[in-house]
């Protein structure tokens, strides 16, 4: 039984005037919102709402709908006696309910269930803004790049310790989190117990005072722990996952309390000072000739690798956290985070960030319509359907309406209902750019861009007519049936309404008809990766094949992807190159480099099988790592997209 938000409800809360509900069914969500819509507003209410249950007090949580409140976060519009408030709705996959309300009135986590539901789910969640990924290197240059205040804010209520935080009294309060333990040491130091004689100096005799240097200390130690193995995690990441030669660390700086205050002889400050941490950074690349601490990372790299660099260390506090459970919910709220980054990046931090909403329920915010897109397309090369597509746009006077949201359609389910509407010319347009998009969704990134493309062009991409052309070598790649052989005709006739002197005749509502099946056709195709960039030169592969007592074995590795194109529940597969590393014949030696099609042929050849005879490649190459067969991987890839 996993728990999901089934929607969020905003009464007169910031952007919003009246009640707006934002209904997602459990599925993971992709909002563009243009500016001005409130869906800044999405964001910071369910943050508002999540963190409610971190609050030891209820005049701290409902401080931001109280009027008049100097935090409060009503709506400007409404008056001092209308209500304000949040609610967010979850459920089960069995249909259970519960829903979590905060108001002037209402603390969600007044009852012991609820306030355990959400604390897991806080536990489990996170809130990612490119605000927080650009302060981590927000430093002058004259100062250390000091993150701890944005770490007890941001990262603290979610960053468990190994060991529960234990009071002063002996009792356990149960709690693993950070910001417990930091929020405790940082305010009980003031009731120990102070000398007869100096009422403004500690007895630093008593069994209280030693505890408490005894949790500090504790703390110390759990906090050193925590970073040094998020920085193990980040720094894999930006290895494996983002291609980047640099590695973080964070320097330590123990929180101390009643130090020695120099030059007043045996006199102490009285006070906790609070830790330092220290971020850093070190180039890895294997020809760095100076490779000291980098002390100011923002003065080093460029901004993209800094966002790169950022994400890492925060995917990294991510995978440190329980993801879905049976008594909580698991989230991440992710807003307008790669703003900075130019298209390459952003690919590859979306094919990063996705595999997240596996186990997590994910909702993406964005103002950016081509990072919009990006992700959808992404998500329909990986077969992921559980997802929700909406618009938000903002209405025309703020004080009366609320923002608009769609159901975002795909240009194939528009064009469908632009037929059925008899709105033919409307029709015609959405099928040129569904077309596009699916093209784009097939063919590799290089060929969909135009040649001279530097990354500044307002519009990268080529015409549809060089699209279906491109197309076509595509198909010859991957020995692929040509499927939609009317392509290129149907865009000269048929997907500009204007090449028709009357496009709504009978003829033409039928020739659109047509194009509708070719276009599901493309929208059938499925793609899918099998040999991951990161894997590139680094993963090994091996040929085995037998023909009676002749036997041929091989290693390789991938210079290139090595990707398959399912159609109708045939794989079908392009053919890279590789170099090998090993073969028992001396017919092929180390450093050999083919394609995989004509590797595999000088393998079979070796043991007598010609182009007639040959076993089938997917059952004679394996996945060293994995002990698989590439047959058995193309079926776990076929599997996935049921």
């Amino acid at each position: 039984m996993s728990w999901r938000i089934d929607g969020i409800n905003f009464t007169n809360f910031k952007f919003f005037k009246g009640e707006f509900d934002l209904n997602i069914s459990r599925k993971n969500v992709l909002l563009y919102g243009e500016n001005g819509s409130g869906k800044s507003s999405v964001f910071w209410g369910a943050y508002t709402l999540f963190q409610s249950c971190l609050k030891t007090q209820k005049e701290d949580a409902i401080k931001y709908f109280v009027p008049n409140h100097d935090n409060n976060l009503r709506n400007k519009f409404i008056d001092d006696n209308d209500y304000s408030g949040l609610k967010i709705r979850f459920k089960d996959e069995n249909g259970a309910e519960l829903t979590v309300e905060d108001s002037v009135d209402q603390w969600s986590v007044s009852t012991p269930s609820v306030m355990q539901f959400m604390r897991k789910t806080v536990q489990s969640s996170d809130f990612i803004t490119y605000k927080f990924l650009s302060s981590l290197f927000d430093f002058r240059n004259s100062e250390k790049n000091d993150v701890f205040k944005l770490f007890s804010k941001d990262v603290f209520p979610s960053l468990n310790f190994r060991t529960t935080l234990i009071k002063l009294d002996h009792s356990d309060t149960g709690k693993l989190d950070a910001d417990s333990w930091w929020s405790y040491i940082s305010t009980v130091y003031c009731y120990l117990p102070k000398n007869k004689k100096n009422k403004n100096s500690f007895n630093q005799a008593t069994q209280d005072y030693k505890d408490y240097l005894n949790l500090l200390s504790e703390f110390n130690k759990e906090l050193d722990y925590a970073l040094t193995d998020i920085t193990i995690r980040a720094n894999k990441k930006l290895k494996e996952n983002f291609g980047i030669d640099a590695s973080l660390s964070f320097m330590y700086e123990k929180a101390t309390f009643n130090d020695r205050v120099k030059g007043k002889g045996r006199s102490r400050n009285g006070v906790v000072i609070p830790p330092k941490i220290i971020l850093t950074a070190n180039m890895r690349h294997p020809n760095i000739a100076d490779n000291k601490t980098i002390y100011h990372p923002q003065s080093f790299f460029n901004e993209a690798k800094l966002t790169c660099m950022a994400l890492a260390l925060r995917l990294a506090v991510l995978d440190t956290r329980p993801t879905e459970g049976v008594s909580y919910a698991s989230a991440i709220f992710i807003d307008d985070m790669l703003i900075s980054l130019d298209m390459g990046y952003r690919r590859k931090v979306i094919q990063i960030i996705l595999p997240y909403s596996i186990n997590r329920q994910m909702i993406v915010m964005t103002h950016d319509r081509s990072f919009f897109h990006l992700i959808k397309e992404e998500l329909a090369v990986k077969g992921q359907n559980n997802w929700l597509f909406l618009e938000m746009y903002q209405p025309e006077d703020c004080s009366k309406q609320l923002p608009s949201v769609f159901i975002n359609k795909s240009y194939l389910e528009a064009a469908k209902v632009y037929l059925h509407s008899n709105e033919l010319a409307a029709c015609a347009n959405a099928l040129r750019k569904a077309c596009e998009t699916e093209l784009k969704r097939l063919l590799p990134l290089n060929m969909t861009l135009c040649n001279n493309y530097k990354g500044e062009s307002d519009n990268p991409f080529i015409k549809l007519s060089e699209l279906i052309r491109r197309f076509e070598h595509f198909r010859a790649l991957f020995n692929f049936p040509d499927v939609v052989p009317y392509l290129t005709t149907e865009r000269k006739f048929i997907m500009n309404p204007f090449s028709h002197d009357d496009i709504y005749t009978p003829q033409y509502k039928s020739e659109l008809s047509l194009l509708i099946k070719d276009i599901d056709v493309l929208h059938s195709i499925e793609k899918r990766l099998v040999v991951k960039d990161n894997w590139i030169n680094n993963r090994q592969y091996s040929f085995k094949v037998v023909n009676g007592e002749y036997v041929v074995e091989a290693k390789f590795r991938f210079k290139e992807r090595f990707e398959i194109v399912v159609y109708q529940d045939v794989v079908y597969y392009n053919s890279p190159s590789i170099v090998f590393d090993f073969c028992t014949s001396e017919k092929i030696k180390p450093g050999d480099s083919y394609g995989l099609n004509n590797a595999f042929s000088h393998v079979y050849n070796i043991v007598s099988y010609n182009a007639k005879t040959h076993p089938k490649l997917e059952d004679c190459m394996f996945d060293v790592s994995k002990g698989q067969s590439i047959g058995e991987i193309f079926v776990g890839l076929l599997s996935e997209r049921k």
